[in-house]
């Protein structure tokens, strides 16, 4: 083996330094991307568990709302009520038979 001048061994370790540093950087870049990923994730799981909570309520309201509507339609519906309503509200009275004309096809 041939002895290496010192300049050459100085460029040699040099390099081998610049090659540590960069492979190390590379390392620690590599980790902190992996990290910020990691945390992103968190974060979009977080964010719609929010959104899915918020989705559940509005559900449950429309679901109460329609329960409502249904019985109050369910109301509406009966004869005496309509007769009522169309009496009080409208001013509507079931004719006297005299004035009842029947019309025929």
């Amino acid at each position: 083996m041939a002895v290496q001048q010192p300049t050459e061994m100085r460029i040699r370790r040099y390099a081998e330094g610049i090659r540590s540093f960069v492979l190390t950087l590379v390392f620690v870049a590599v980790l902190s991307a992996l990290g910020m990923y990691q945390v992103w994730q968190r974060f979009e799981v977080y964010a719609l568990g929010l959104e899915l909570s918020t989705e559940t309520l509005q559900y449950r309201s429309m679901l109460d709302d329609s329960r409502k509507l249904k019985l109050e339609l369910a109301t509406i519906k009966r004869a005496g009520v309509v007769r009522q309503e169309a009496a009080t509200r409208l001013n509507m009275h079931v004719p006297p038979p005299q004035k009842v004309v029947e019309i025929r096809w």
